[in-house]
């Protein structure tokens, strides 16, 4: 069966690479290796670009561009190799799949994508069975003004399953349906299965504290550092500008391979970051989450990811720097939503099959 996916399969992000494999090992454990539709979004290619003429004048920008551009370079290029080794892609169109697959990752974010509804999968349908795993909106509730198109576009869908409870409660708020709620693909995987996708980075063997930020948050830094101090360890951390001046070891461009090691062997972990915090409860590490405010509205992934496994007691602020998780709490319920999350993702190529056979 022919199984396309949309998501930002493409893009120089860690989460969004990472999830993309691991949906695709899903896939392909279960049926066949499935396609990425190439898609060009000019709001995200801007944020991936190595220098934007547009924005040249500015001299900060060019500054901060030019001492950045070798490793950005270099970044760009193992995130190339990445894709290379587990990902394919097609310039096909949707409808030529049997199944499209929207999702994971932040997909239905009109503010990442710039209104772009090729990620609602807003074709017209003749035999492709319109699907969501494990779509995010990002967002703590969506724009009013937007809520009659987002609704028209998520009733066209055969199957959604979305990766957040707070995304559950949008769907159901625009279209009278509550879909599934299945883990991020990056839980399909097991660390096993991850440590035959990750980089040796020569890093096994020294105990430190890793720092992944998606957000500056100086309170997230004060913590670490003093959770540093605490224990004598290392900062190591890796950041896409070299601006970034904090008491670690930085790296400036490391591929996702590479990233996934440095949470695997990591003593700690202090994240802003929805992925950062999903690989730290799949490899049992230690970790500390920094929140952004309610009033952002761009907190709740986090905040029902650490609810889900009873780890809200992780957060900065809240937290005791000496206590160490439950992790074998947090297996027991892993385990059981992995085999629940496959059993909507095998129900998702089964419609597509069905569909096929008609």
């Amino acid at each position: 069966m022919k199984t396309a996916i949309v998501t930002f399969a493409d893009s120089v992000n860690y989460g969004a690479a990472l999830q993309a494999a691991a949906l695709s090992h899903a896939v392909t454990a279960l049926d066949e290796a499935p396609m990425f539709l190439t898609h060009h979004n000019e709001t995200i290619a801007a944020g991936d670009r190595l220098f934007d003429l547009k924005s040249a004048k500015n001299p900060l920008y060019t500054a901060a561009h030019l001492v950045n551009f070798t490793a950005a370079k270099e970044r760009q290029k193992r995130f190339a190799a990445f894709r290379n080794r587990f990902l394919r892609f097609s310039d096909e169109a949707p409808d030529s799949f049997d199944v499209v697959i929207a999702g994971s990752d932040q997909v239905w974010n009109y503010n990442l994508t710039g209104d772009d509804d090729f990620y609602y999968l807003d074709y017209k349908k003749a035999k492709s069975v319109k699907t969501a795993y494990a779509a995010s909106f990002g967002l703590s509730a969506v724009d009013p003004a937007r809520e009659a198109r987002l609704a028209a576009l998520l009733r066209d869908f055969d199957f959604v399953t979305v990766r957040e409870e707070t995304a559950a409660g949008i769907v159901e708020t625009l279209t009278g349906s509550r879909p599934a709620v299945a883990l991020d693909p990056t839980f399909l995987l097991t660390p096993a299965d991850w440590a035959a996708k990750s980089a040796d980075t020569g890093k096994k063997n020294e105990d430190y504290i890793f720092v992944y930020t998606v957000f500056n948050s100086e309170p997230l830094w004060a913590f670490a550092e003093d959770l540093s101090r605490r224990t004598g360890l290392p900062i190591r951390t890796v950041s896409y500008s070299k601006l970034h001046r904090h008491n670690a070891d930085y790296s400036f461009s490391a591929g996702p391979d590479e990233w996934v090691e440095l949470i695997a062997n990591a003593s700690y972990v202090v994240t802003n970051s929805f992925h950062g915090l999903a690989f730290s409860v799949n490899f049992n590490r230690p970790f500390f989450i920094a929140l952004p405010p309610e009033s952002a509205g761009v907190g709740s992934r986090l905040r029902d990811l650490a609810k889900r496994y009873d780890l809200t007691d992780r957060e900065i602020g809240v937290a005791d720097p000496a206590a160490i998780p439950d992790f074998a709490a947090v297996n027991e319920k892993l385990d059981r939503d992995r085999r629940e999350s496959l059993h909507l993702l095998a129900e998702i190529l089964r419609t597509g099959k069905s569909e096929a056979s008609k």
